[in-house]
């Protein structure tokens, strides 16, 4: 697990530049010349080394120091002397000589305290803090931190308040209430002092802070006030760094997507500033995030950048840093041998400030060597070394221990290490911002710790359990946000949009409520029972990196665990082939955007042969479980797919005999068990069935980038069709002109079953301004404009049994680690039981 956190540790980890010790500098000024200064001289020569220093010019500031501290010390001015230790001290601090500075700034203290001057007091004590934690002396820092803070405050000085207060926030042991104030007053003193990029820093390592302890809201709260602060003082270096920090919140939330957007702005700042630590910074972020992408090639370009980069800046520490990062992707590629040597350099040294996450790199690459017991020691060092910081480290440090027990055939063990690492994800996962947005990936970005737990508890015969640990990680997003639908309206939040405008950057951007309920995801128990109710079996799939486990519920109470062996990667493309149309665009044309293709001119679509694929999938997911399915002919099948076979139709899967699954049993589909809980009969009088047929409306406006949309003569003949099936007082049939928004968003609560035969458009770029083409009202904005969006149906407050979006792809678009699409998610939040759609796309008279 790589850490993004360098910035913080820069004081106490990077050599800017070489520079020989203090007293070897002289000046060509003599020491009868020195001798003459005035105390006013002295002050001058301290207030040029000071104005260098600000600028990190410490060739030209080091030597200024040193003639002054030479010409105090001659003529006795104590208080000169002391400034210029201070300087001296904070060079050496800075140039990685953290040993070297602590008795000069000690004497420096010792001056101002005999003199009684509060101003040096406050700062010396400030500069030693820094010094002690470069030393690692975390209790000395603090002290020292505590009394400059103490006497900043006296002194009223807001910007010395602020800093020490950071110190005191990173070093402390406050209560939550206590380090939230102390931080908003360091923000307000810094605001109130005029430095907008002090008061950025402050909130910016706060926001660090609350990451760290696993308060993501807070911790998003802190960072885009940040990017605020930093963007209004035109601090772009800043504003990078805090991209970094916000990509890092993203990152831990499974949303890699939205974390590498940012790291790249960040990135692309730091190209054009003049800090090459923080561009340092930027390319080992952006390298982990690919990691975590699986491109591997990419994550070794950017840590490669980041590793020469840190040659140029010499710091012995900074190359450990990023050393060890590249040694953890060599573990992904199966290069444990060097990895483990890094990574033992790295510890031996003792200069990597993220020990507990070497170690549990060491682990891995030591399980990779099949060395268990080095695997197990290094482990434990990791969890011993994470009893507070950062939580994803303490839940990887778990999961690596399991790995090395599970190497020396430690079953039970391994098991137990993995259950504590899996309670922390859920602990975890209850700080998460609320935001469904947010959610949907959380557990996908820890999917294999599930993996590896199903993996063992099927092994040792734990079954059930095995099929517990699954229905733990599916889609507790989506549920969650089931569940917060009986929560009266949140009220009002502050905004927490960030400079960089991207998708998601705020709590709230995803038109959907926060998900502030915690559903329970269903037991074995609960399955059972569902199976019961619907008179179904539940067939249930979990597809690993190497194998795929899949469950068989009876209603009778049995469960029956297969594994298979095939690879994901095998699954993933089988899935692919199964696409059966292959759109070819005519002249002058794209591929058709709309969900209905038009008959009349329509894109040429010609058939793919998959037999092969579908015969290979029935084999590996059909197969193994024959002999438990039910055999009378048109039983229910309730599956709960996985991963990319959230993509597949199961029946179409074909036997040997080229037999479908659905000429065998009836299907219907879960992306969770404990989505039943939501689906179930209500206790209410149960209403009439009634049905609101949509068909072939007037197309709406659209912008004149979109080519028009055609109408749709097969949707008037399935509506036909339809019709003939109903009783006229079941049916409100709304055609043509009739077919507007306004009238489907009034009669939609009130039906037991929404049938739409009409144009769609799932947008992967923006799965909630996907939409429904509906015909627009009068105003023709707004709701009025005719197009039905992801977004709006969240809106929708409906009590269907069934929705029916027969168009092409309208089950389609990005399939989140929830396991469910852009329309199904929407239209199931609002209140729908079933919902129908097409995976593929169809032209209209084949729809219908």
């Amino acid at each position: 697990m790589s850490s993004s956190r360098v910035r913080r540790c820069a004081t106490g980890l990077l050599l800017l530049t070489l520079l020989a010790p203090a007293a070897t500098v002289r000046s060509a000024t003599t020491a009868a010349t020195l001798a003459q200064l005035s105390a006013a001289d002295i002050d001058g020569l301290l207030d040029s080394a000071d104005a260098f220093l600000l600028q990190r010019d410490f060739k030209q500031a080091q030597p200024e120091f040193q003639r002054a501290l030479e010409a105090a010390r001659q003529s006795a001015f104590e208080p000169q002397i002391a400034r210029a230790l201070l300087g001296l001290s904070d060079i050496l601090l800075r140039t990685g000589q953290a040993a070297a500075a602590t008795p000069g700034a000690e004497e420096a203290l010792a001056t101002y305290d005999r003199l009684d001057q509060r101003p040096g007091i406050a700062r010396a004590n400030y500069l030693l803090s820094r010094i002690a934690l470069a030393n690692r002396d975390r209790g000395a820092a603090l002290a020292y931190a505590q009394r400059a803070l103490e006497v900043f405050d006296g002194l009223q000085d807001h910007q010395g308040f602020a800093r020490a207060a950071l110190q005191v926030l990173e070093l402390g042991d406050l209560a939550d209430e206590e380090a939230r104030a102390l931080g908003e007053r360091a923000a307000s003193g810094a605001r109130a002092g005029g430095n907008a990029v002090l008061e950025g820093e402050v909130l910016h390592d706060f926001g660090d802070h609350l990451f760290n302890a696993g308060r993501y809201e807070e911790s998003m709260q802190m960072l885009t006030r940040a990017a605020a602060a930093y963007e209004s003082a035109h601090a772009l270096v800043d504003l990078g760094t805090v991209y970094n920090s916000i990509g890092r919140v993203y990152r831990a939330h499974g949303r890699l997507d939205e974390a590498l957007k940012y790291q790249m702005a960040a990135l692309e700042l730091h190209r054009k500033g003049d800090s090459r630590l923080m561009l340092l910074q930027s390319l080992n972020a952006v390298g982990v995030v690919y990691q975590r992408l699986g491109d591997s090639a990419a994550a070794q370009s950017y840590i490669g950048q980041a590793l020469s980069l840190s040659e140029q800046i010499s710091s012995p520490a900074v190359q450990d840093f990023l050393g060890a990062n590249m040694a953890d992707l060599l573990v992904d590629l199966g290069q444990f041998a060097n990895a483990a040597a890094t990574l033992e350099q790295v510890i031996n040294r003792g200069l990597d400030h993220f020990l507990p996450t070497r170690y549990l790199q060491l682990s891995r690459a030591y399980v990779g060597l099949g060395r268990g017991r080095d695997a197990l020691a290094a482990a434990e060092s990791a969890v011993a070394g994470c009893t507070g910081g950062e939580q994803d480290v303490c839940i990887s440090a778990y999961i690596a221990r399991s790995e090395a027990q599970a190497l020396l055939g430690r079953s039970p063990a391994a098991i137990e290490d993995l259950s504590v690492a899996l309670s922390r994800l859920e602990d975890l996962r209850k700080q998460l911002l609320p935001a469904d947005f947010f959610r949907q990936d959380f557990h996908r970005y820890y999917q294999f710790a599930y993996t590896d737990t199903i993996a063992l508890q099927v092994g040792v015969g734990q079954g059930r359990q095995a099929l517990e640990t699954a229905e733990l990680a599916r889609s507790r997003a989506f549920l969650d946000l089931l569940a917060s639908r009986s929560l009266p309206p949140a009220p009002p939040r502050a905004s927490t949009t960030v400079p960089l405008q991207l998708r998601g950057g705020g709590a709230e951007t995803d038109g959907a409520p926060p998900a502030t309920a915690q559903a329970v995801p269903a037991t074995a128990a609960d399955l059972v029972a569902t199976a019961a109710r619907l008179g179904s079996t539940l067939l249930l799939y979990w597809v690993g990196p190497d194998e795929t486990f899949i469950w068989v519920v009876k209603a009778d109470g049995a469960v029956h665990t297969r594994r298979v062996a095939v690879r994901r990667s095998r699954l993933t493309s089988l899935v692919r082939q199964t696409s059966p149309l292959v759109e070819s665009a005519g002249p002058g044309e794209g591929p058709s955007s709309a969900a209905r293709a038009p008959t009349a001119g329509a894109s040429p679509l010609s058939l793919r042969d998959a037999s092969s694929a579908w015969r290979e999938l029935y084999t590996v997911l059909i197969a193994p479980i024959s002999d438990v399915l039910p055999t009378s002919p048109g039983a229910l099948l309730t599956i709960v797919p996985h991963d990319s076979l959230s993509r597949l139709s199961f029946a179409a899967l074909q036997n040997s005999r080229g037999r479908y699954l659905l000429e065998d049993f009836t299907l219907h589909y879960s992306p969770a068990g404990a989505m039943f809980h939501f689906t179930a009969p209500d206790t209410l009088q149960p209403r009439p069935r009634t049905m609101l047929l949509v068909s072939d409306p007037v197309p709406p406006h659209l912008s004149a980038l979109d080519a028009p949309l055609p109408r749709l003569p097969g949707a008037r003949s399935e509506a036909a069709a339809i019709t003939r099936l109903m009783s006229a007082g079941q049916i409100t049939s709304l055609q043509d002109a009739a077919a507007t928004e306004a009238r489907v968003r009034d009669s939609a609560p009130s039906n037991t079953i929404l049938h739409f035969a009409t144009h769609a458009l799932v947008r992967d770029d923006d799965p909630f301004a996907s939409y429904l083409a509906l015909g627009p009202s009068a105003m023709g904005t707004g709701a009025a404009d005719g197009l039905l969006t992801a977004q709006e149906v969240y809106g929708l407050r409906l009590r269907a049994d069934l929705v029916v979006l027969s168009a092409c792809r309208s089950a389609g678009g990005i399939v989140t680690g929830d396991g469910i699409a852009t329309f199904a998610r929407a239209f199931l939040y609002a209140g729908t039981r079933s919902f129908v759609a097409s995976l593929w796309d169809v032209a209209d008279q084949p729809t219908s």
